[in-house]
């Protein structure tokens, strides 16, 4: 892989997490059913549904995550905000999981021992990295299928949307400078923050891409879903 289409991948793993659409590293949505009954879920897409259980999962996760940051959780309209937003990351990642098995994109082994490489020197030792994945209550099966699944996100992402395309200019640069220099003075100069300024950008064109991408796929979609009050 070249470095430009390295670095247009390395973005899709931020922007992914931006909009909510990538399989949660430590969260397995295998357990959708195949039929439809919204006593026990929460959504229907093209005909697989989303359980309860599911969706209660992932909100706890997604409530504690917003607490930590002094999110007022318990406010009835802000949770339900991040029901909304959970349901919504959810039924993204399944139609992504069903296009991306129509698509049929394959990821080879060479490529997961690639990740859990890059892993296991960032965790520093393999004690240290079998102890994160005791911590998150994973095995290194389950590890291994979630690479594939960011991986072949990617590489379906990157078939179907063209972010090489997203280009900054340096008048939209300074225009976005001087906009966030009237919020905050202090700001060091424009030249010593270019460089900040243009990847920002670029992740915000980037995202309205992946966004619009993911609007397309749900307009083609049947989607089902409950009431969340």
């Amino acid at each position: 892989m070249n470095t430009g289409k390295m670095i247009i991948v390395v973005g899709i793993v931020v922007l992914l997490t931006i909009i909510g659409v990538v399989y949660f590293m430590f969260f397995n949505t295998d357990n959708l059913t195949s039929s439809i009954d919204f006593n026990d879920n929460v959504a229907s897409v093209n005909g697989v549904a989303i359980s309860k259980s599911t969706f209660d999962s992932q909100l706890a996760i997604s409530v504690a995550s917003f607490a930590s940051q002094g999110v007022d959780v318990g406010n009835n309209e802000t949770l339900l905000q991040i029901k909304t937003q959970v349901l919504s990351d959810l039924i993204d990642n399944e139609l992504l999981k069903q296009e991306i098995t129509k698509s049929n994109i394959e990821i080879s082994k060479e490529n997961i021992d690639n990740e859990i490489n890059i892993l296991l020197e960032q965790a520093g030792s393999q004690e240290a990295f079998d102890k994160q994945l005791v911590d998150a209550n994973i095995t290194i099966e389950d590890l291994r299928v979630n690479i594939s699944r960011q991986l072949s996100t990617q590489a379906f992402l990157l078939q179907n949307v063209d972010l090489s395309s997203v280009i900054i200019s340096d008048e939209e640069a300074e225009a976005f400078y001087d906009a966030g220099k009237v919020a905050q003075p202090d700001l060091p100069p424009f030249e010593e923050v270019k460089d900040l300024v243009v990847e920002q950008l670029l992740t915000n064109k980037r995202q309205a891409l992946l966004n619009e991408f993911m609007i397309s796929l749900r307009e083609k979609a049947d989607i089902e879903t409950t009431s969340l009050e």
